[in-house]
């Protein structure tokens, strides 16, 4: 099978004589119809490339049903989506749309001043009726009264019964939270009303004769042209996941106008019946419209090889990849394209790759916070916020940036003069009375002063600078668009200037396209762009980048969510799956044309508050691994090669020699000595798996007593509490809930009026935690006001329902009794570990629950976050280990907890249980205990009893921490994962 456009442009040489007069080819977006502009300038020649363009032949489905429903288009925003239309009606769709909001809406009703971009909730509205408009679902069915849902005795022939149920568990649900909906979102308010809105927004519509393509889709659904009256031979092509216009409008084509229609399709996945990226081919395959058209083969992926490469950061990712680019012959050069999930890399991979004399062609959708536009932007508000407070602090930005640097303001002497230039540059008053169209007439005119300094320079000197062009003429357009818009309906008016700021800084969430040719080569370029760009592309030699999960594929953000999934499943509206289904297409789209494939994936990330995140590889680099030779090629596993040459950085040496001083210090920290008292309260169980995992970064922590540096959020947003003062709030919470049960024998009317009182409870624990926490966290005291504000207000649900999914856990194990709360234990009663002749330790720690049923003791201890596969296994071998720790670390933290308890507190007779509850994910059916799991066997076997463990698990602490205490060094940890380290800018092992 040849490529897509290969297929294409030689039938249509074949069929037409190279006359291409009574051609048309329809593709389903503009990133496809760019595909085919540049395959067909490369393949035809000078004489036929005229008959190609010169006609308006060439379109996407979007601009083919607006000519066929003889409507004008009128696009709006959408995720990354290209628009080669003009934009210059959009905004009177949406003020028509927030228009007929607020008539219909009660005149009470509060408007969420989320974004301020533009509208409070008009575009998701408008994305909603452009969803169901291409689905061609009653705005009337969809939008039911919830109580008209509850209650589905009425027919609806569209929904089955099992839809129908469905749709009931789902307002079962969601009336158990509807509280939460109505404080945040006014979501029932907004709903029920609804369908009153499509209509009185259609009827304006048509007042106005403007239309938006979801409206457009079901126009041309509706006005498809009779059996052979249509005057073009119409040729489909690229379409692989269609809403159900577009399939209605593909089957009436290919019936009555002998439409063709060319598919784009990969043997591995149409062979597998069960694989993602074939879910909706092989749904049209078995249709008896579209299965005539399906070839008899499909793209294979016979002698081709794929490099993975693992990178430990993005910065290391986009180097590796431009020396890789840079060292390209001129032939390889021309048969290379770099794929992007979007424009964030794109202007680092630049900086690194040196163009001389070659051209490189980019077609991408470019977020503007991926811009140096953003930090420009930034600038520009902190400084209009008070120019003479935030004047020093940026004052190295200003001269340094990008944008900025080409246009010196002369030498100042005085900061009151070197302020007021800024300003006056900036467009910024002094007055307080900054207003966004301040901001418009700088952009406008740096982009003068811009477009100046660019004339004449090579673009192969400086690429960036024609990326930075466009994206400032590009932001210019979209600024002047939203004044109007909010211009026309005085949205900015009486506001103050922090929400002016906002409303500008807003503006950076949206995208614009960037289709630009940079370099001065006469050669075919170098491709960077989109997936759904290079799709269609011949890529010999392929590199993509960031293949971690939720970048390939697009995790839930890539669904719009006013519609829950439980009522987009009955209707068949988009859901998760299917944005899978499509990316993976994509993906094996573009690996099928490659002979060789570089794949990229970024290990861990730097954050801004210099904290690491760890980033999963994506699902398609281990669908690669797993699958069968024959089916695929294995990919080739490429460790991480040094950036840096040795000669110039040798190997830092990161162990820290023990000092005499050391040595008193572990002793202390081994008996639980503070500096100023000699009472031995013994080591804890987080201080010892903390010395066992990494002695280097004990040092740091216990030793120098490093802790973690403060974080100063930046101005004007709103910090969150982090996962361990949540977690500490949600301890504190369940034991004053629990505290009145302790001591007695638990039944489920007890768990019953606990559900009654912890709403109270929590309202009034949360406040005094919060004042308490004020006074000990005094550079960030906003972090704790209460009532939260910000991310914080998602805060008191998460506890809820974590605090809730514990009652319904312990209502199935009732009857039980609970012994002890809270309860510190090894501190009154020892349980000693011998290290030699001469010292021993002792280990204590705290139970969050101690239980008992029958003869079995169960020590719980809770987990505010989700279970992992393997946190509540103990291996049987060397469980101690830094690996096993890391790997392990909640389950041998409370099996120390049991076996104190065990030693210390039960009798002979009683089995002690050790129990992990997750209140993320736990479920009825979950296991609580522990597994033990042998390593010859492999078996993993219910711990029961933790005292079966004891003379391993001392064995083994025995030997590791002898084995510590006789090094000389400080070493760190021999895990190639350090991404959970605390100290990541004191400890460089993973630079």
């Amino acid at each position: 099978m040849k490529l897509l456009w290969e297929q294409v442009l030689e039938d249509w040489q074949t069929q037409s004589a190279n006359d291409f007069s009574t051609r048309q080819l329809i593709v389903p977006t503009f990133h496809m119809l760019s595909s085919w502009n540049s395959f067909a300038r490369d393949s035809l020649g000078k004489e036929n490339q005229a008959k190609a363009f010169a006609l308006p032949l060439v379109q996407t489905m979007d601009a083919f049903l607006s000519e066929i429903a003889n409507e004008k288009l009128i696009p709006y925003p959408l995720p990354e989506e290209e628009n080669e239309e003009e934009e210059e009606d959009l905004p009177n769709i949406l003020v028509l749309l927030h228009q007929t909001c607020q008539e219909i809406m009660p005149k009470d009703f509060v408007w969420s001043k989320e974004g301020l971009r533009a509208l409070p909730l008009s575009e998701n509205i408008l994305r909603h009726f452009d969803e169901i408009d291409k689905a061609l679902i009653s705005p009337e069915k969809i939008f039911l009264h919830i109580s008209e849902y509850k209650d589905l005795e009425k027919d609806i022939p569209e929904l089955g019964e099992e839809a129908r149920k469905i749709i009931r568990n789902f307002w079962k649900e969601h009336s158990k939270n509807i509280s939460r909906w109505e404080k945040n979102q006014n979501f029932t308010s907004i709903w029920n009303k609804l369908s009153d809105i499509y209509k009185g927004f259609q009827e304006k519509l048509d007042k106005h004769n403007l239309s938006y393509r979801g409206r457009i889709y079901k126009l041309a659904s509706k006005n498809l042209p009779p059996s052979g009256t249509y005057p073009y031979q119409v040729s489909f092509a690229g379409f692989s996941a269609m809403n159900p216009v577009e399939e209605k409008v593909l089957k009436h084509f290919i019936q009555h106008q002998k439409a063709q229609i060319y598919w784009h399709l990969h043997d591995h996945y149409m062979q597998d019946s069960q694989h993602a990226g074939g879910y909706f081919p092989r749904q049209y395959k078995r249709d008896k419209v579209f299965s005539p058209s399906f070839p008899g083969s499909y793209l294979s992926v016979q002698n081709k090889k794929t490099h993975v490469m693992e990178c430990p950061s993005p910065h290391g990712q986009i180097r590796q990849v431009s020396q890789k680019l840079a060292a390209l012959s001129d032939q390889e050069w021309s048969e290379t394209s770099v794929v992007l999930p979007d424009s964030s890399r794109l202007f680092s991979l630049l900086y690194y790759l040196p163009l001389q004399d070659r051209q490189v062609r980019i077609r991408l959708s470019c977020p503007l916070r991926h811009t140096p536009l953003a930090s420009l932007i930034e600038l520009w508000c902190k400084l209009a916020e008070d120019p003479n407070k935030n004047l020093y602090r940026l004052k190295e930005s200003l001269f340094t940036h990008p944008y900025l640097s080409y246009f010196p303001l002369g030498k100042d002497k005085t900061a009151e003069s070197i302020t007021q230039r800024w300003c006056d540059f900036l467009e910024i008053r002094r007055t307080n009375k900054t207003e966004p169209k301040d901001l418009l007439t700088f952009i406008q005119k740096l982009n003068k002063l811009y477009s100046k300094q660019n004339q004449g320079r090579k673009s192969v000197w400086a690429p960036t600078a024609v990326l930075n062009s466009s994206v400032l003429q590009s932001f210019q357009s979209l600024l002047e668009s939203e004044l109007d818009l909010t211009s026309e309906l005085k949205l900015l008016e009486g506001l103050c200037l922090k929400d002016k700021l906002d409303f500008i800084r807003n503006l950076l969430e949206g995208s614009v396209s960037i289709s630009e040719d940079i370099g001065n080569s006469s050669d075919q370029p170098l491709q960077i762009g989109s997936v759904e760009y290079t799709q269609a592309f011949p890529n010999p030699n392929l590199f993509v980048l960031d293949l971690n999960e939720d970048i390939w594929p697009k995790g839930i953000s890539a669904i719009p969510p006013l519609i829950p999934y439980n009522l987009r499943k009955p209707y068949d509206l988009p859901v998760l799956q299917d944005i899978n289904a499509i990316y993976t297409h994509f993906f094996y789209q573009v690996l099928a044309q490659s002979k060789t494939a570089h794949l990229y994936y970024v290990r861990s990330t730097q954050t801004h508050h210099g904290t690491i995140n760890r980033k999963e590889k994506s699902r398609y680099i281990s669908q690669l691994l797993y699958d069968k030779p024959n089916e695929y090629p294995q990919p080739i596993l490429l460790p991480y090669p040094s950036l840096n040459s040795p000669s110039k950085h040798p190997p830092i040496n990161l162990a820290k020699e023990k000092t005499p001083e050391d040595e008193k210090a572990i002793e202390r920290v081994l008996k639980g000595q503070q500096e100023d008292d000699n009472e031995e309260k013994g080591i804890s169980v987080s201080t010892l798996l903390d010395l066992l995992a990494c002695p280097l970064c004990f040092y740091y922590k216990y030793i120098l007593k490093v802790y973690d540096p403060v974080i100063i959020s930046e101005e004007g947003a709103i910090p969150t509490m982090d996962r361990a003062q949540i977690g500490h709030l949600l301890h504190t919470i369940l034991e004053k809930l629990y505290k009145d049960l302790e001591g007695k024998e638990v039944q489920e009317r007890d768990l019953t009026d606990l559900e009654k009182k912890f709403p109270k409870l929590m309202e009034e624990l949360t406040k005094k935690f919060c004042e308490e926490e004020k006074d000990k966290h005094p550079l960030e005291k906003e972090k704790f006001d209460y009532p939260f504000k910000g991310p914080n207000i998602l805060i008191p649900d998460l506890l809820k329902r974590r605090i809730k999914t514990l009652i319904d856990w312990d209502k199935k194990q009732v009857p039980f009794r609970i012994l002890s709360l809270e309860k510190e234990v090894g501190k009154e009663k020892d349980w000693k570990i011998q290290l030699d002749d001469r010292r021993s330790i002792r280990i204590r720690g705290r139970i969050d629950r101690i239980s008992q049923k029958g003869n079995t003791i169960h020590v719980v201890d809770y987990k505010s976050g989700k279970k992992n596969n393997n946190q509540n296994i103990i291996p049987s071998d060397s469980p101690f280990s830094a690996e096993n720790i890391h790997e392990h670390r909640e389950a041998l933290q409370v099996l120390l907890y049991s076996l104190i308890y065990s030693q210390s507190y039960a009798s002979p007779t009683e089995k002690v249980m050790p129990e992990l509850l997750f209140l993320g994910s736990l479920k009825s059916d979950q296991e609580s205990y522990l597994k033990i799991q042998e390593i010859e066997s492999g078996k993993k076997i219910p711990c029961q009893d933790a005292k079966i463990l004891r003379d391993l698990i001392e064995n083994d602490l025995r030997t590791r921490l002898q084995a510590f205490l006789k090094e000389t060094h400080f070493k760190p940890t021999d895990l190639k994962d350090t991404s959970k380290c605390p100290f990541p800018d004191l400890c460089k092992k993973d630079q």
